[in-house]
Order: structure tokens, then sequence, then C-alpha cells
């Protein structure tokens, strides 16, 4: 995977703050994880806006790193959920 400008821009932006991301429902997280573990980007994107209802600024990191098909980081952050 080739790191460009704007995925650099999110690493160094946009630092995820794992308390959060544990404090979601662990179905959704699970639901998450294994969406991301399928490189399903649709639906990994309606468990995204499922997220925004409890915590907008986490699904909007989440949602940065799937824009970008970032999917290694995503899954980095769930398995540290």
């Amino acid at each position: 995977i080739y790191e460009t400008p704007e995925k650099a821009a999110l690493t160094e932006n946009s630092m995820l703050d794992f308390t959060e991301l544990r404090n979601q429902s662990p179905n959704l997280i699970a639901a998450l994880r294994e969406a991301v573990t399928r490189l399903d980007i649709e639906n990994s994107a309606y468990i995204i806006e499922h997220i925004k209802e409890f915590d907008n600024t986490l699904a909007t990191q989440l949602a940065e790193r799937l824009h970008q098909l970032d999917f290694e980081t995503l899954a980095q952050w769930l398995a540290s959920a």
C-alpha cells in the first residue's frame, strides 16, 4: 500500500481515541470489523453511519479512512477496540 499525501495527513491529523471506539456497541464494532476484513465498502459505510448517531467525531475519522480505502488502519483500530 502506497502512502498518499492525503493518507499521511490523515495519520498526522486524525489520532483515533480508542476509548471512544471501545464505548461503542460490541455488536456494532464486531460488524464493522467483519465488513473491514471482507473489504466491504458499502457495509462499512452503513455501519459507520450508525456510529455517527452516537459519536460524530469517531464516525468522521472512520469514514475518512474508509474514503481513503485504508482498510489496514481500520483493521488495526478495530483490533485495538
